[in-house]
C-alpha cells in the first residue's frame, strides 16, 4: 500500500467509516485511522473469501488508480467489477477514477471494456468531484471519474 491511501482518509469528514483495501501495507495504519475505520489486507478479487462478512457491507467504493491504471484482461476486469458489486449494499455507489494519460506500454487508453459494467451497474451522474482534483492549472484533464449505481 502506498502512503496516498492513508491520506485519502483526510479528504472526507470524520463522520464516515473509512476502510482501505490493499494487498500489503508497509505502514502501521492503526495509529493513523480511528477504531471505527478498517483495513482489509488482500486484493479485491479475494476479499470475500477472506472477509465473508463484508458481502453487501459498503455504501460506496472508490477505485482510484487500479482498474484503468494496470493492464487487466477482460476476465480479470469482469472479476474486479463483480467483486465491487458483491461488496456494495443494495443501493451502493461505485466511483471509478481513470488516469487520462496514456500508459507507455499500452496500445490504447485505459484498456477497460466499459460494457462489462452494464450487467451489474447503471451509470449515474456525479458532479461533486472538485475541478481541482480533475484538472491541472492549464485545464488539462488528468482524470475521468465515473459513477455507477448497483442494479
Amino acid at each position: 500500500m502506498d502512503i496516498y491511501n492513508i491520506f485519502d482518509y483526510y479528504m472526507f469528514n470524520k463522520q464516515i467509516n473509512y476502510w482501505i483495501l490493499d494487498i500489503k501495507s508497509k505502514y502501521n495504519i492503526s495509529n493513523i485511522l480511528s477504531k471505527k475505520n478498517g483495513y482489509l489486507e488482500t486484493d479485491l478479487m479475494k476479499v470475500l473469501k477472506i472477509y465473508p462478512d463484508k458481502k453487501s457491507y459498503f455504501n460506496v467504493i472508490f477505485s482510484f488508480g487500479v482498474l484503468g491504471y494496470y493492464k487487466f484482461n477482460k476476465h480479470i476486469q469482469r472479476k474486479y467489477i463483480k467483486s465491487v458489486y458483491n461488496l456494495l449494499n443494495k443501493n451502493g455507489i461505485f466511483l471509478l477514477k481513470i488516469d487520462n494519460s496514456l500508459m507507455r506500454n499500452w496500445e490504447k487508453k485505459y484498456q477497460i471494456d466499459m460494457n462489462l459494467f452494464k450487467k451489474y451497474f447503471n451509470k449515474c451522474n456525479f458532479k461533486k468531484i472538485p475541478k481541482e482534483f480533475i484538472e491541472m492549472r492549464n485545464n488539462k484533464k488528468l482524470y475521468s471519474v465515473y459513477c455507477f449505481k448497483k442494479k
